[in-house]
């Protein structure tokens, strides 16, 4: 049987790394835009409670950067955080725009887990 011309997880990779790349410029920017607002006026700092949403907001974009080079690693953290984020923000009515976020994450996560049994497979000497 012919190999296919493309390998699926090679496909399913690059997707996830081009929609992480989109996402952390769209999220960073509003990342950058919560830290100027909230962090550089002179009023003082937030309440803790918008501290921790900044702090899963950078968990978010570290995940998906993460992603690149440690596929289960980045995903996990993306999915975890950026979940949380949008859950603790009240985003329902923005999912168009969090579902897609998350879509890289849960297929790193897919290519994470898909590789592991081969890194634990036996190597057959005595």
């Amino acid at each position: 049987m012919e190999k296919p011309v493309i390998d699926s997880r090679l496909a399913a990779r690059w997707i996830a790394r081009a929609m992480a790349a989109v996402f952390t410029l769209l999220w960073g920017a509003f990342f950058l835009h919560h830290l100027g607002e909230w962090y550089l006026r002179p009023e003082g700092y937030p309440p803790a409670w918008v501290t921790g949403l900044i702090l899963l907001h950078f968990g978010l974009l570290a995940g998906l950067v993460t992603g690149f080079r440690w596929e289960l690693a980045g995903g996990l953290l993306a999915l975890a955080s950026g979940g949380s984020f949008f859950c603790l923000i009240g985003a329902w009515k923005i999912w168009y725009l969090w579902v897609p976020t998350l879509v890289p994450g849960l297929i790193w996560i897919w290519l994470g887990l898909a590789r592991a049994p081969e890194a634990t497979t036996p190597t057959g000497s005595n």
